[in-house]
């Protein structure tokens, strides 16, 4: 009778192997195996990932196929989105007053602020011109709503030109990506309105590469227009600043004026090469400048 393993050479007790009996280890050829199967896998994973960071990120030229394919998709699983989801206003503090007065506003690309550039309401929002999306940002209520729609004027399988049921809450921040969006209320309460403060700044700058706001372009607020070219604008602030494609040439998919954008000291305003855009004080700023 044997008296050592034939697998890994360790004396038997009772005629089993302490160590290959008791699964704590396998042979080194099934761990050589095993490691590199792991490993493989990992690889897999790993190799999965960066390559979905590197074609979502926002200076992949894939970037915006990629964002119209998951609109399309989204979008086609509910149909055509003519209404907001009733879910997204379940943290909302208070009801909406029912009355108010009939509002219709058209407002161009840009960045505006329930409460002073669009009565506190409920609103059918239009798209005029062009293909984008509605975005509402209200940290208060815990609103998010992110809806691309096409232009009035077209039909579409996935995309409706018009959204109904859109909540404004005072001081939400709606932010527009197309040429032109209408917005109609019947419960408008203009007895809110509040006015921005005018803007101080009157000098204006022409840039084609990214510069650091506070060296020589002053922090505030201004309307950005492509004079030549087309490629992605983008701050470093979120809250009232701008991540847009714009093209001075005609575009579906892009603008050539985005309005009411905060530039932040010290934040970088990042130009894609190839595009010219000129900075132009707004009328009204965002918000003083300390």
């Amino acid at each position: 009778m044997a008296k050592y393993c034939e697998r890994c050479g360790s004396r038997l007790k009772k005629g089993k192997c302490p160590v290959c009996d008791e699964d704590l280890y396998t042979s080194l050829e099934d761990r050589r195996f095993s490691f590199k199967k792991r490993d493989i896998v990992w690889f897999i994973v790993l190799a999965l990932i960066l390559g979905t960071s590197i074609l979502c990120s926002e200076s992949s030229p894939f970037h915006e196929d990629i964002q119209i394919f998951v609109w399309s998709n989204f979008n086609s699983k509910q149909k055509v989105l003519t209404k907001v989801d009733r879910r997204t206003y379940k943290e909302v503090t208070y009801s909406l007053q029912k009355t108010g007065d009939s509002v219709e506003l058209v407002l161009p690309a840009g960045n505006y602020t329930v409460g002073q550039d669009i009565p506190e309401g409920v609103y059918k929002v239009t798209n005029l011109s062009g293909f984008g999306p509605l975005k509402v940002n209200d940290t208060v209520n815990f609103i998010t709503i992110f809806t691309s729609m096409i232009s009035d004027k077209e039909t579409s399988d996935y995309f409706s030109s018009y959204l109904e049921d859109v909540r404004l809450y005072q001081g939400a921040q709606v932010t527009i990506s197309t040429d032109e969006m209408k917005f109609e209320s019947k419960n408008a309460r203009n007895d809110l309105m509040q006015k921005r403060p005018k803007n101080t700044l009157t000098q204006e700058f022409t840039i084609s590469s990214p510069v650091m706001i506070g060296e020589t372009i002053p922090e505030g607020t201004y309307d950005i227009i492509a004079i030549e070219g087309e490629g992605r604008v983008s701050s470093e602030n979120y809250e009232y600043g701008i991540h847009e494609e714009l093209s001075f040439n005609e575009d579906d998919y892009t603008v050539q004026t985005f309005k009411n954008v905060q530039l932040i000291k010290y934040n970088k305003l990042n130009v894609d090469e190839g595009l010219t855009i000129k900075l132009i004080p707004s009328e009204y700023s965002i918000r003083e400048v300390e």
